[in-house]
């Protein structure tokens, strides 16, 4: 029996406006399926395939997604509901600055 996934997803206001300026490159629709996607991996209830990776140094407790040269930067809170809070969206020379 799956669990239910009851995921909240916020935005920063860096990842917002990087959405608003690049709709052509990524859609706010495909970077929550990537965070869904991500979030079930990391509760473990469901395998996908995407490049995750818990990030170390001053962003730990940070996940990240990479996606050709994106590079999607995100938290999750767990309480009642799973918020995740995506701190960034950047091509990937500007990801970790």
């Amino acid at each position: 029996m799956k669990k239910k996934l009851d995921l909240r997803i916020q935005y920063s206001n860096k990842a917002s406006k990087f959405l608003n300026r690049n709709d052509k490159i990524i859609h706010r629709d495909q970077v929550r399926n990537f965070i869904v996607a991500a979030v079930k991996e990391i509760m473990r209830i469901e395998h996908s395939n995407i490049d995750l990776k818990p990030l170390k140094g001053k962003l730990k407790g940070s996940y990240r997604i990479k996606t050709g040269q994106l590079r999607i930067i995100f938290t999750l809170r767990q309480d009642v509901i799973s918020v995740a809070l995506v701190e960034s969206i950047s091509l990937r020379k500007d990801a970790y600055r």
